[in-house]
């Protein structure tokens, strides 16, 4: 990243301003990335407090404890006095996936990476409290957001020290904790944002407010490839409140003053639609697809290359390959319904074009490619196309895609 855009993206993220802040480039091997995205952001200021622009969103993972812990770790903190944050588009320069969040994988990918930074930042505080003592740093300890002295006992804070250690050289490959001296990692932690959300005070996507801002009720088609008929805007335009009625693709939307009077403007429209796919699906006759899937005949029941194994082959004949080990004597069968993946909170983006600046407020698991869908749509450059990442009531998935 380039001075001038390193700079902007400081200024745009609240890191700048005499902080240290370290990026730690990560360089995948032979067999692929180490990590989803290329580098990471952590900043401590000279009021003590710690900023760290996390690359995994939440979704009720628990995502945003797992990154303290592991930031908390190696600097030497504790997880509560780390504030993290997801950066907006703008402010990654065109890196938004850094900010993908999907397959469970977040902690895996962030494991070697995030910690890698914070030790980086761990180092540079030593460094710098040793050049202010004129000691060896073998004889200074980071521990509890500062660092030690230990023939002395003087102890300077990370706060007092950040300004220092921001012109000290970060280190190539700062030594990482080995798991015997981990304190933090693998040891129950209480979730950062618990008390926020039983309190009420975690923003969603659905709590974003902008002035002047209108409401809008999506009617979707009940069945795949279903036509919307056309329909008599006026029933809806008689409600109060409500502005306008929309058609978007097969869908219709009614857009309104509140939420309230989009929904009775939706009720008064009675949209309806013709044809479709679907209408006989059933869990009943899912579960018999599924069943006719296990026991279609294939030209061999175990794939060594694969490892697969054909159940029905192996209760049918009482024979297992020898992988993996299946003991006999129990046969027991547990099915659940077809689930959607719907989430706590519905889809829905707050959106506002002001200046030829396309801002969404949402929360999506893959921003990038919102930033791109919304390009896209609107027919505008991507730069002019800003998601800011919200905390999300659930993905499962559903998230990924940006059609809302």
């Amino acid at each position: 990243m380039g001075a001038r855009s390193r700079r902007e993206f400081l200024v745009a993220s609240g890191l700048a301003g005499a902080a240290l802040v370290l990026p730690i480039a990560v360089r995948g091997g032979a067999s692929g990335p180490e990590v989803l995205a290329p580098s990471l952001w952590l900043g401590v200021h000279p009021d003590g407090r710690i900023v760290f622009a996390g690359t995994k969103l939440e979704m009720g993972q628990g995502i945003l404890t797992a990154l303290a812990v592991l930031v908390a770790e190696e600097l030497e903190v504790d997880p509560s006095a780390i504030d993290v944050r997801f950066p907006s588009t703008d402010e990654l320069a065109g890196r938004e996936r850094l900010l993908e969040t999907s397959s469970s994988s977040s902690v895996t990918k962030s494991w070697r990476p995030v910690r890698l930074a914070a030790a980086g930042a761990r180092e540079m505080l030593v460094a710098a409290a040793a050049r202010s003592w004129g000691a060896p740093p073998a004889e200074c300890r980071a521990e509890s957001a500062g660092v030690t002295h230990l023939p002395s006992g003087r102890r300077l804070t990370y706060g007092a020290l950040a300004s220092a250690a921001a012109r000290e050289t970060a280190p190539k490959l700062p030594r990482l904790k080995k798991p015997p001296e981990f304190r933090r990692i693998g040891r129950p932690a209480s979730r950062m944002e618990g008390a926020d959300i039983v309190r009420g005070r975690i923003r969603f996507g659905c709590d974003e407010r902008r002035e002047g801002m209108l409401y809008a009720a999506l009617a979707r088609p009940p069945l795949r490839g279903a036509r919307l008929r056309p329909c008599d805007p006026a029933p809806a335009l008689a409600v109060p409140g409500v502005k306008h009625v929309v058609k978007v693709g097969e869908s219709v939307a009614v857009v309104a003053e509140t939420t309230w009077d989009a929904l009775q403007g939706r009720a008064a429209l009675a949209p309806a639609w013709d044809g479709g796919e679907g209408a006989d699906f059933s869990s009943d006759g899912f579960d018999r697809l599924l069943r006719q899937g296990l026991d279609a005949p294939s030209a061999a029941s175990y794939d060594p290359e694969r490892k697969e194994l054909r159940a029905s082959s192996v209760l049918a004949t009482g024979e297992a390959p020898p992988w993996p080990p299946v003991e006999s004597g129990l046969v027991a069968e547990y099915a659940t319904p077809f689930q959607a993946h719907a989430t706590m909170e519905p889809p829905n983006a707050v959106g506002q074009v002001c200046d030829g600046r396309h801002e969404v407020w949402c929360g999506t698991q893959f921003p990038g490619e919102a930033v791109q869908e919304i390009a896209r749509r609107f027919g505008v450059p991507r730069a002019s196309v800003v998601v800011h990442p919200m905390q999300m009531g659930g993905g499962f998935g559903r998230r990924e895609v940006p059609d809302y």
